[in-house]
């Protein structure tokens, strides 16, 4: 028999983790990948940056225009701005460079997330952060596809409230 369209499936789908499940889960190792030394890539890399400059993309709102804070929460939107306007401040986590290509090099790295969703969880109604803001450096090696689950989402599996990410 066919599902409803918004019937929420059963979770997990695969072997992968459910997020925010109010506990924290164990490390997952089914997606991990090798990784290689990247260092001579890197070397080239830091030549090629003195050769060449890269522009960005323009921004996909109109000059002046500001996409809501409400908007970017999606559906609970509303609800959460009600909340910062009620508390009169808005309480948010901000961090960056949180992608650790190797354990070895970067131990703590892997336990800042950890951190940052212990303390999301057991934050009081006021203090808990409406979201996590990115500042940039989550997926080391060039920004390849194959490192995204080790370097960002499992970091983030137990992450309770939304992340945004700066270009």
């Amino acid at each position: 028999m066919p599902r409803a369209v918004h019937a929420p499936l059963s979770q997990p789908i695969f072997h992968e983790p459910v997020f925010d499940e109010g506990v924290s889960s164990r490390d997952p190792e089914g997606f991990l990948k090798p990784h290689p030394s990247d260092t001579e890539v890197y070397k080239q890399i830091e030549n090629l940056l003195t050769k060449d400059v890269v522009g960005f993309d323009k921004s996909r709102v109109a000059d002046g225009e500001v996409y809501s804070l409400q908007d970017a929460l999606g559906a609970h939107g509303s609800e959460i701005i009600r909340g910062i306007k009620k508390a009169g401040q808005v309480v948010f986590h901000a961090l960056g460079d949180s992608g650790a290509s190797n354990q070895r090099k970067y131990k703590s790295e892997l336990g800042v997330a950890d951190q940052l969703a212990l303390e999301a969880h057991s934050a009081s109604a006021e203090l808990r952060p409406a979201f996590l803001f990115h500042l940039g450096d989550v997926v080391y090696d060039f920004g390849e596809a194959q490192y995204y689950y080790d370097q960002f989402y499992e970091p983030f599996r137990n992450y309770p409230c939304p992340i945004f990410g700066s270009a």
